[in-house]
């Protein structure tokens, strides 16, 4: 465990080791706290607030934060994935060949929206958008009187019980029926409504 002077490079603030390459624990002359595993993916609680899971900057997995996002005020938590909240816009990094992400957060109402951000034609490059455009994005809003908002749904079943049309298929009579519904309080085949 050392204490370094600040300035010193890599261990400003105070650092924890263990020489296996196995864990640190380093604040940096900023104040950000930060955790590594052995390959450098980790933790990082920033002084604004913002916790990062995953490789440091917009390269995290997520991030969790706050943020004004107009017309409500105040602040409003987020998950960004590869998505992070800096001062007016949001970020997204690229890999090379693709630049998207995704964010979902809460206003003051409860109603919850999500963001899905598609790759930009310039995808080679950090993606930015800010927060007018970020709210354009919203494809879901769950709203708090249990209303969902969406563009489109799609629906997919399996085993669409057509075969209650085959030949083969052994029908009950109207009293097995009766009896089931009596002993059951649903029709057969089909889920209760407490389960449903």
């Amino acid at each position: 465990m050392t204490t370094p002077t600040t300035g010193t490079g890599d261990e400003d603030g105070f650092s924890i080791k263990q020489q296996t390459l196995d864990v640190t624990i380093r604040q940096y002359e900023e104040g950000n706290l930060n955790i590594f595993g052995y390959i450098g993916k980790g933790l990082t609680v920033r002084t604004d607030g913002t916790l990062k899971i995953g490789n440091g900057g917009v390269h995290a997995m997520m991030h969790i934060g706050s943020y004004a996002m107009s017309p409500y005020s105040g602040g409003t938590a987020y998950l960004g994935f590869n998505a992070l909240r800096t001062g007016d816009s949001w970020t997204l990094q690229t890999n090379g060949f693709n630049n998207g992400g995704a964010v979902i957060w809460s206003d003051a109402t409860g109603d919850l929206y999500f963001a899905n951000i598609a790759s930009s034609s310039h995808s080679a490059f950090v993606q930015t958008l800010s927060t007018a455009n970020m709210r354009s994005h919203v494809n879901l809003k769950l709203c708090s009187d249990g209303l969902l908002q969406a563009k489109e749904v799609k629906v997919t079943l399996t085993g669409w019980p057509d075969y209650v049309f085959g030949e083969d298929y052994k029908l009950m009579s109207l009293s097995e029926t009766e009896r089931y519904i009596k002993e059951n309080g649903h029709l057969p085949g089909v889920p209760s409504a407490q389960e449903v």
